[in-house]
């Protein structure tokens, strides 16, 4: 079986949660679902100048998971994870690892030189947060003091993750 990561380009994008329902269940959080789902549907109708790319995780042909990335924050070495995750049925097989070396693989060679980290972002109060935050260090990342998702972040609680792009 082959992972690889797929681009999505608009009007893939925004069918992409409506043909492939399980996706919706990557995230406990009934919230972050439509905040993924948003995100991915309104990818490509955004300004012409924001940055980021999209993609779509699959096994074989099929859609297993999400993974991107954006440009955010203070920090001008990190790129952010963006929305990443694996269909509940897939997981521990460790395709999410092999999504996030694809993905680390495609920004050594397409991301601006500056870029030397891609990041993520873990709210503490999530019930799966101390799995993520495993998850992540097992593939590599790091925690670090992040100044746009600190501990006193308007939007709760953070573990910051980073992961050194390759060649960077």
């Amino acid at each position: 079986m082959t992972i690889g990561i797929r681009k999505l380009i608009p009007p893939d994008n925004q069918t992409l949660f409506e043909k492939n329902s399980e996706l919706n269940m990557i995230w406990e959080i009934p919230v972050q679902q439509i905040r993924a789902r948003e995100s991915y549907k309104m990818w490509g109708l955004i300004e012409r100048g924001s940055t980021g790319e999209i993609f779509s995780i699959v096994l074989d042909d099929i859609i297993i998971g999400i993974i991107g990335w954006f440009e955010y924050g203070d920090i001008s070495d990190v790129l952010r994870l963006r929305y990443y995750g694996i269909i509940p049925s897939q997981r521990g097989n460790r395709y999410g690892e092999r999504a996030i070396k694809l993905l680390l693989e495609h920004l050594s060679k397409t991301a601006p030189p500056h870029y030397v980290w891609l990041a993520e972002s873990i709210f503490i109060s999530r019930m799966a947060a101390g799995q993520a935050i495993v998850h992540f260090k097992h593939m590599g990342f790091v925690e670090f003091d992040d100044p746009n998702y600190g501990s006193n972040a308007s939007c709760g609680k953070m573990c910051s993750l980073k992961i050194r792009i390759p060649l960077r």
